[in-house]
């Protein structure tokens, strides 16, 4: 089902189909500087139709990915692979209806969580070196200094 998704202000406002399979939760310190926290990512199957782009900005975060931003708000919208297809983002569950999120479905750079705070699902958890199989990135996909 097609679900609408925007930013706070809604400056940055988009559609697309979260894929009912869940959402993965990414533990890594470029995601925990952002958002004070995990990022917690819905996939677009088919990708995401932007309607409205006024303060979309894109970040260069690291070889293997950008990160998209509402310049106006702040909001964290979108992380998108560098060598994936056009239009597969991880869109922020936070930006969507409650209802149209799924279940936790797997945690990602799971060896990179600080110990503050755990989460008590049985999800698989896949480390750095699982998420880099194949493609270890020149430069690291931490937060810079």
């Amino acid at each position: 089902m097609i679900t609408q998704g925007s930013c706070l202000c809604g400056a940055v406002q988009f559609e697309g189909t979260p894929s009912p399979r869940g959402i993965g939760i990414c533990h890594c310190k470029m995601c925990r500087v952002q958002s004070s926290g995990p990022f917690f990512a819905a996939r677009m199957e088919g990708g995401v139709t932007m309607t409205q782009a006024r303060g979309l900005k894109w970040y260069d975060a690291s070889d293997i990915g950008e990160r998209g931003f509402c310049t106006e708000c702040g909001s964290t919208l979108f992380w998108r692979s560098k060598s994936a297809a056009p239009g597969d983002w991880a869109v922020s569950a936070g930006t969507l209806p409650d209802d149209a999120v799924g279940p936790i479905l797997e945690h990602i750079w799971a060896d990179d969580q600080p110990a503050y705070y755990a989460f008590a699902d049985d999800t698989p958890r896949r480390t750095e070196a699982d998420c880099l199989a194949g493609a270890a990135p020149a430069k690291p996909h931490r937060a810079k200094p």
